[in-house]
């Protein structure tokens, strides 16, 4: 309970010396169970006793920017936005989220730009692609995304299972919370596909995370490959995934630098390193769908279900994960849903914060471990045979 929580912390509080990290451990659990504000005023304690710490006050911030009080995070961050505590990766995301306004221009240059060049080379090379005939002619593209927080009402359902010929899209692991509930979402004219980076889609085995709804209505595995790993996934990995996901078919994304080329260009510094940001499987998916839509049949709507690259998701779900511009693909998905481009579906509102993907699986009950995870712990890619 949140008042239990806070006693706990005024006990702490009242310790000498004090515990910085018992302290900081129960303002994660106030978050984590949804009590935002509780945990705000914690915070807010420990920075009035000039006790606050770089973990207190990035929760301050992410929690009054999840509880959608943007001119609260933005006054709270003006004390801060020059702190050497707060990791400058942070101070860069957390001001680029709240200045989106200043982005919309360079945002719709960028999606105009990436649309034109999408339908150009999707009409190109439609005929000869191993996948992109089969992805086109839909009525309708659902984006699903991996919130563990997605949920959809019965007029949702009812939306989604009333479309004439729908392609449902998942990102990477397939949204696992959502695949037992398909039968309330599918006609029998839907189709689904799953698209992601190889070292998120399949596990240490080899085996997709994504499970088929049913053999008949799986398109396949568009695998993205980025340019460094090429060699590795060519020589070691690309044969025996293909083998051990039989009969699914395993496609190579080919249009994900071209989609890349377009993405702003801005710098992250990892090791010493500055290291260029890369677009989210879920922009790439995005322009990709939009392209095929186009180029195959204009009168198709594209649907975003659970994409919003909320506060929580950013800054909580992805803590760290600098490599992306979440502020700009966030801006992107505000314009499209603004210009009706896309049309958004499913609700994620919830005060409870975004897990990550590792809590997702272990949510849904899911131990396997990520081809990536294995290569982390291992230093090795796994040698893979079918069984």
């Amino acid at each position: 309970m949140p008042a239990d929580l806070v006693g706990q912390f005024s006990a702490l509080l009242d310790q000498t010396p004090t515990d910085p990290s018992a302290l900081h451990r129960v303002i994660a659990d106030l978050t984590r169970q949804g009590s935002r504000r509780e945990a705000i005023r914690c915070a807010r304690r420990l920075r009035r006793r000039n006790l606050d710490t770089a973990e207190s006050i990035k929760a301050e911030l992410v929690n009054w920017l999840s509880l959608g009080q943007e001119a609260r995070a933005r006054t709270l961050f003006s004390r801060y936005q020059d702190d050497p505590r707060l990791a400058a990766s942070f101070r860069w995301m957390f001001e680029r989220y709240l200045d989106r306004a200043s982005l919309k221009h360079s945002v719709a240059q960028t999606i105009h730009a990436t649309r034109q060049a999408l339908v150009a080379a999707v009409q190109q090379n439609r005929q000869r692609s191993t996948y992109l005939e089969e992805l086109s002619g839909f009525s309708d593209y659902v984006l699903v995304s991996n919130s563990n927080r997605l949920q959809f009402s019965d007029a949702d359902k009812a939306v989604l299972k009333g479309l004439k010929k729908p392609l449902f899209i998942y990102q990477n692991i397939g949204n696992p919370l959502i695949l037992p509930i398909r039968g309330s979402l599918y006609n029998s004219q839907a189709k689904e596909v799953v698209i992601g980076g190889f070292k998120n889609l399949y596990t240490a085995t080899g085996e997709l995370f994504f499970k088929p709804w049913a053999p008949t209505q799986f398109l396949g595995a568009l695998t993205r490959v980025n340019p460094k790993f090429l060699a590795t996934w060519q020589d070691h990995l690309s044969e025996p995934i293909r083998d051990i996901n039989r009969p699914h078919a395993v496609h190579e994304l080919d249009e994900n630098l071209l989609i890349d080329a377009f993405y702003p260009l801005t710098l992250f510094n990892t090791g010493g390193v500055n290291q260029r940001r890369l677009c989210t499987n879920g922009w790439i998916s995005l322009c990709l769908f939009d392209a095929i839509a186009r180029a195959s049949n204009p009168s198709a709507r594209l649907w975003s279900a659970g994409f919003s690259m909320s506060a929580s998701y950013v800054f909580e779900s992805c803590d760290a994960l600098y490599f992306h511009d979440y502020p700009f693909e966030k801006t992107g998905l505000e314009l499209r849903i603004a210009d009706g481009s896309l049309t958004s579906i499913g609700s994620t509102e919830s005060v409870i914060p975004e897990a990550s993907t590792a809590a997702h699986l272990a949510q849904a009950g899911i131990k396997r471990e990520k081809l990536v995870d294995f290569k982390k712990r291992t230093g090795h890619w796994p040698s893979l045979s079918p069984s």
